[in-house]
């Protein structure tokens, strides 16, 4: 089974929807008046590289924004915010993550933290099988006209 970027995205997201019900979970960009306590996934860089003749090797690097409730002046609590983010990493501590019927290997860091959000570093390796392209078939016969 290849795996893609969306897959591992949908497989994120399907983990922070389960371990947080109370908060809405969004895929690449969040709308204006969006609903906190909230979470976005952001995937701004994928590598990859062949490892060998029919095997690719990609590296996923993706952001986890949270956000927690905002007072009047537009600011999070800050504990609030590092519970939200240490929760987050929690998620992956086993050390990869379900995708179908692969598991992928998966690193974290946190990303830092700003009044009214925080984020986590997501890294995610793991190898895709890349198919023979079908060959054509031989050629049998060449006819060539001289003049």
């Amino acid at each position: 089974m290849a795996v893609t970027k969306l897959d591992v995205i949908n497989a994120i997201n399907g983990l922070l929807a389960k371990e947080f019900s109370n908060a809405t979970v969004y895929k690449n960009r969040e709308p204006v008046e969006f609903i906190r306590p909230a979470f976005l996934i952001m995937a701004p860089l994928e590598k990859t590289k062949a490892a060998a003749k029919n095997l690719m090797s990609s590296t996923l690097y993706l952001t986890i924004t949270c956000f927690a409730p905002v007072d009047d002046y537009g600011n999070s609590d800050a504990d609030e915010l590092a519970e939200m983010q240490n929760e987050a990493i929690a998620l992956f501590r086993q050390g990869y993550i379900k995708v179908g019927n692969r598991a992928i290997k998966v690193s974290t860091s946190s990303g830092g933290q700003d009044m009214d959000r925080a984020w986590v570093d997501v890294t995610c390796d793991y190898h895709t099988p890349i198919e023979e392209p079908q060959s054509l078939p031989m050629m049998q016969e060449i006819f060539t006209n001289y003049q």
